[in-house]
């Protein structure tokens, strides 16, 4: 097993202030033998694998289509299903379509206009529109 062997020492001219202090850090393999450890660099294109990467991580096969379900996500992020409410007279709401109402002819009398304006009357009332008499 690997370990990390540390030197602290002053650089001449500081003074003891712990923001000044020089730490040099010599890593060991089990053996005792100095580790060269490369940083800083950027991996070459295409050298991580999916199967390099932590349990969890996001990766195209992780996000594919139908591979996110509820289980794999947070509590809460898939919220409950919405019922929308019904519409009453002090609230907006969901509603329903009626039933066609035909256009009153052009030369309707009186009572054929008041028989498809009721009929409309009672569509809107079916469906929730308008109140219930």
């Amino acid at each position: 097993m690997g370990q990390a062997v540390e030197f602290h020492h002053l650089a001449s001219g500081v003074t003891n202030d712990a923001h000044q202090a020089v730490i040099e850090t010599q890593f060991l393999d089990a053996d005792g033998n100095p580790i060269d450890i490369a940083g800083g660099s950027t991996p070459a294109a295409g050298s991580i694998t999916s199967d390099m990467l932590a349990a969890g991580a996001v990766n195209t096969a992780a996000i594919a289509d139908g591979a996110v379900t509820a289980a794999k996500l947070a509590k809460g992020v898939v919220p409950a299903a919405y019922t929308l409410p019904a519409a009453t007279g002090a609230a907006l709401g969901g509603v329903k379509q009626g039933v066609a109402v035909p256009n009153v002819a052009a030369d309707a009398d009186a009572a054929a206009l008041a028989s498809a304006f009721n009929g409309l009357l009672t569509q809107l009332r079916a469906v929730g529109v308008i109140a219930p008499k």
